[in-house]
């Protein structure tokens, strides 16, 4: 279950985050992906092993992607 759990809390932060990147416009704006930061900066500050778990996952699929 936490997998699962793990496995949506990543989709959706790359998700948004390709939204971001795919904006042609260049006007970057917290209203352009609800909610983004928001998430992000919560897992960010807590110490728990599933908020680890999906910034280690988050951080993998980036470097993986870039390459």
């Amino acid at each position: 279950m936490r997998t699962q759990y793990v496995d949506q809390i990543v989709n959706e932060i790359l998700t948004d985050m390709s939204h971001r990147e795919k904006d042609t416009t260049g006007h970057r704006d917290i209203s352009s992906v609800p909610g983004f930061e928001e998430a992000l900066g919560e897992l960010i500050q807590e110490e728990d092993e599933t908020s680890r778990d999906v910034m280690r996952r988050i951080w993998n699929e980036l470097q993986a992607i870039h390459r």
